[in-house]
C-alpha cells in the first residue's frame, strides 16, 4: 500500500471552496449590515424623541397618588399634583426646566375626566418636515 502523507489535490480545491463560500457570506453579511445603517435617518431619531418623552411622561402616570391639576391654555404646558411639569417651547418639550426632547414642531396636552379616571391625551408632532405625529392617551386612575 502506498502511504498517502501531503496534500492533494482534493483537499486543496475543498479548501478554497470552503473560503470561497466563507467570503462570500461575509461580503454579503457585510453589504447587508452596512445598507441597514445607512437607512438610519431622521425617522428614526424621531421616534427616539417620542420614546425619551414618554419614558418621563409614564412616570408620572403611573405614579400612586398623582394626578393632572393644570393644563394652560394654550395647551402647550401642563402640570402635575407632584411638581412634574411638561412645557412645549423652543422646539422641545421640557421636563420642570430640564429638555428632554429635541426637534418637535408641535406638542399639545388635553385632559378629559371620566369615572374617577383622568384620560390625557398628547399630540405631538415631531421632524423638520413634520414626518412623525403620534397621538397618544394616558389614563390616570383618581381612586
Amino acid at each position: 500500500m502506498k502511504s498517502e502523507k501531503g496534500v492533494t489535490l482534493v483537499s486543496v480545491i475543498m479548501y478554497v471552496l470552503v473560503m470561497v463560500i466563507l467570503i462570500g457570506l461575509v461580503a454579503t453579511l457585510t453589504t447587508y449590515f452596512r445598507s441597514n445603517i445607512s437607512l438610519m435617518d431622521t425617522s428614526s431619531n424621531n421616534v427616539a424623541e417620542y420614546n425619551k418623552f414618554n419614558m418621563y411622561f409614564t412616570k408620572d402616570t403611573n405614579t400612586d397618588g398623582n394626578y393632572v391639576t393644570q393644563i394652560s391654555t394654550d395647551k402647550q404646558q401642563l402640570a402635575f399634583a407632584n411638581g412634574s411639569t411638561y412645557t412645549f417651547q423652543d422646539n422641545g418639550i421640557y421636563f420642570n426646566k430640564i429638555k428632554i426632547c429635541t426637534g418637535i414642531s408641535d406638542c399639545q396636552f388635553q385632559m378629559t375626566t371620566s369615572d374617577n379616571k383622568q384620560i390625557i391625551t398628547v399630540y405631538m408632532v415631531i421632524g423638520e418636515n413634520l414626518e412623525f405625529s403620534k397621538t397618544t392617551e394616558y389614563i390616570i386612575n383618581l381612586q
